[in-house]
């Protein structure tokens, strides 16, 4: 495969910065065993997580979307593996190979989907009914297994793309 020349397997910590809003985006990682936090931050420097991806997805979703640029600050919420890719690599590919770029435009959606049931958990679940959906998704996009970005680049790592509240919406705060 003509993508497997290109990742490198690294070792991301707890905290690590991978990208700055408005910085330039040097590499798309492909986590398997991490997972990063996508957070939007205001003026006075609060900051909410707006998505978190794990082995199902990748870091650079602005790329597939036609930007060279970060939009978010991403941060690796639980350390652990992740291929990197050279941007210039990627766009190449998503160019040339369908697969690669429906498999990434299925990441984006995903992101979107979980952007927007977060938006509903907010407004319906308490603080901790929320931290215990966060718990689950993290532990869901830690552990291992084939399929999602991973297993669609030929490496162990990824599962279904597949995120919300299993909490019944009418369990108001």
């Amino acid at each position: 495969m003509r993508l497997s020349e290109h990742l490198k397997l690294v070792t991301l910590t707890a905290g690590q910065v991978i990208c700055e809003p408005g910085e330039s985006l040097e590499f798309v990682y492909f986590p398997t065993t991490c997972t990063t936090s996508l957070l939007s931050q205001t003026a006075e420097g609060d900051s909410s997580e707006l998505g978190m991806t794990g082995r199902d997805g990748l870091v650079g979703v602005s790329l597939v979307l036609g930007s060279h640029s970060a939009n978010h600050r991403v941060v690796v919420q639980c350390a652990g593996l992740a291929y990197r890719m050279p941007v210039g690599v990627f766009q190449s590919e998503l160019v040339r190979c369908r697969e690669l770029q429906q498999l990434a435009l299925c990441h984006v959606q995903a992101l979107i989907t979980q952007m927007s049931q977060s938006i509903v958990c907010i407004g319906h679940h308490s603080v901790r009914e929320r931290k215990d959906i966060l718990a689950r998704q993290t532990l869901d996009q830690t552990k291992t297994g084939d399929g999602g970005a991973g297993g669609c680049l030929g490496f162990r790592g990824g599962s279904q793309i597949g995120w919300g509240c299993s909490m019944p919406v009418a369990a108001k705060r």
